[in-house]
């Protein structure tokens, strides 16, 4: 099979017009704003609502969204890949779901694609079934469902301190145990924010000084 190069070309998310706030939630329950924000940092939550509708329903929203944002016509799709399944039914019906709303023909379970051929329209892949593996062959366009483990992840071995993509920033300090962490961040906005459980942000040039300052084995104190 040629290998076929891929680039982001355009992201888009749909979540539905209905929002739970905390203060609502807090005369369904025994809760308040305060608890939730000192614990999980959320302030408000968004809930489909309608008889009927479910996680393809808000998929199929996003889809068609983004072909409209990238100006792309539902003809020039070859290709829909999604999970095995959303947590929320966990019965693997999401993506059969969607192919329906989309028009698509549908793939499940798929654990590796063995040809996609996009002159001949056509794709074979290898759906994992209980009795052993099934080969299939079908006509694009497509959305298949993918199990876990169809590819591992090409991360790197090393993400270099404070480049982008490094969530500790120039720098980090792991507390003995790793209940606790004293880093740096690439986004100074969320210094003194509840973002992440255990975690002291820093400005990187703060981080770096600190990091220079002290030595393995410092006695730190936690207060709670």
């Amino acid at each position: 099979m040629n290998k076929i190069r891929a680039a982001i070309t355009g992201i888009n998310a749909w979540v539905p017009e209905y929002r739970l706030t905390n203060h609502e939630l807090s005369k369904m329950v025994d809760t308040s704003d305060e608890w939730i924000m000192q614990r999980v940092g959320i302030k408000e939550r968004r809930i489909l609502k309608g008889e009927g509708l479910g996680s393809s329903d808000l998929g199929e929203k996003a889809v068609k969204g983004l072909l409209e944002k990238t100006n792309t016509s539902p003809d020039e799709i070859d290709l829909v890949i999604c999970g095995k399944q959303a947590t929320d039914g966990d019965t693997a019906q999401v993506g059969p779901g969607l192919a329906q709303r989309l028009g698509f023909r549908q793939l499940t379970y798929v654990c590796k694609v063995r040809e996609i051929n996009l002159e001949g329209k056509k794709i074979v892949v290898e759906r994992l079934l209980d009795e052993g593996v099934q080969v299939v062959e079908t006509t694009l366009p497509a959305l298949m469902t993918v199990v876990k483990d169809i590819n591992q992840p090409r991360l790197p071995n090393v993400i270099p301190g404070g480049v982008p993509a490094n969530p500790m920033g120039a720098a980090a300090l792991t507390l003995s145990g790793g209940e606790y962490a004293i880093h740096g961040t690439n986004a100074p906005g969320s210094i003194g924010g509840f973002v992440s459980y255990g975690c002291i942000r820093m400005h990187n040039s703060d981080i770096l000084d600190l990091f220079d300052r002290v030595g393995y084995g410092t006695r730190v104190v936690v207060t709670r």
